[in-house]
């Protein structure tokens, strides 16, 4: 819609613009979804100036008609304060524009869709929707589903007529999984119609109704479908630089179905060579377990703490242990490094000396005294 500011002794003019409805048969205005807030606009023109504004007009699911003459837009534009003074009833067109009413031959919507939120996990959740035959044509059967995969939902109204421009409330009821994981859902609403004998067979569906359902306390924690443990241990007291080194493992399944794993370590290049995994693919039974073997030789210049990870693939997931080992060093007693000691601690050797030298006088001093008597 187009509006002038034609005042030529006005520079500037704050007005506003009204739109309705007219039933002429009923001689009222029809009752619109639209909010009324958003059926009048202020407006504001210089002198000369144009503005062209849109309205959206939502109309009523029931009690419209197919028409082609029954329906008046009315339009009202006045400047701001003089509603009273300048506007009057108009029965001349320039005032108004006939609209034609034309329904789909066959369509049933919902509204008014409710559900109850939030809901702990166990507890009852209600869903309410208003099916709605906004078609030119009576409906034998209708049908309303309601559905959700991760809730496992798939639920199905009775079935029900609706004449031409009749509504129908249905109702749904169902119970939250107990360890149903705390997060929003959408459920989805949708409608069947236009039912043929013949073949038994709905013909038209409904686009999809969202509803968000919150679910919040009271939940369990779900059992996995998939799941491992791994514990792992050294197969000897100590674990020497340049020698085989053992790790005994075992290697639980704690999901609910039949899994294989396969094993792998890693963060054991720097100190160590991976000699074999035994083994490496491993099926279990759910809550069964097995022993395997991990085989390293153990560099020559490793000592201290060190550190690698064994891993368990399966089903898309791993599952890690990381492994603490301690590396001693190894013994190198050489000519040189007893050299090296012994110059560094002459003394000790000194005192050392001395004792053993007193020792064997004493033992000489009293094997004499005994054999003089």
């Amino acid at each position: 819609m187009k509006f002038v500011n034609k005042d030529d002794d006005n520079d500037d003019i704050d007005a506003m613009i009204q739109v309705r409805l007219y039933d002429t048969e009923e001689n009222e205005f029809v009752d619109l979804e639209t909010d009324e807030d958003d059926l009048e606009v202020e407006i504001s023109l210089d002198e000369g100036e144009t503005v062209e504004e849109k309205f959206l007009l939502e109309l009523p699911v029931e009690d419209i008609d197919d028409s082609s003459d029954r329906y008046r837009l009315y339009v009202k534009v006045y400047e701001d304060g003089d509603e009273e003074v300048v506007c009057r009833d108009y029965e001349d067109d320039e005032y108004f524009k006939e609209v034609k009413i034309d329904k789909e031959s066959y369509e049933v919507i919902l509204k008014d869709l409710e559900v109850t939120t939030p809901v702990p996990c166990g507890e009852e959740v209600e869903v309410i929707v208003r099916a709605h035959n906004i078609g030119k044509n009576d409906e034998d059967k209708v049908m309303v589903t309601l559905f959700n995969s991760e809730l496992d939902i798939d639920l199905d109204s009775r079935e029900f007529s609706l004449d031409e421009g009749d509504s129908e409330k249905v109702t749904f009821s169902f119970l939250t999984p107990e360890d149903a994981e705390e997060k929003t859902y959408t459920l989805k609403a949708y409608t069947m119609y236009r039912y043929k004998e013949s073949t038994e067979a709905y013909r038209e569906e409904s686009e999809a109704y969202e509803l968000a359902l919150k679910i919040e306390g009271n939940c369990e924690a779900p059992e996995d479908e998939f799941g491992a443990s791994i514990d792992a241990e050294l197969g000897s007291e100590s674990v020497v630089a340049g020698e085989e080194l053992v790790i005994l493992g075992t290697l639980e399944n704690t999901g609910e179905q039949e899994t294989t794993y396969v094993l792998s370590v890693e963060g054991y290049d720097s100190w160590a060579e991976l000699d074999d995994i035994e083994p490496r693919t491993i099926t279990l039974e759910a809550g069964e377990q097995e022993d395997f073997e991990v085989t390293f030789m153990v560099k020559e210049d490793t000592e201290g703490e060190n550190f690698f990870t064994i891993v368990a693939e399966f089903e898309d997931q791993e599952e890690e242990q990381e492994v603490s080992v301690v590396v001693e060093a190894v013994s190198d007693v050489t000519g040189e490094a007893i050299a090296e000691h012994l110059r560094k601690n002459w003394f000790i050797w000194v005192i050392v000396v001395i004792n053993v030298i007193l020792i064997i006088a004493i033992i000489i001093v009293a094997r004499r005294i005994v054999a003089a008597r």
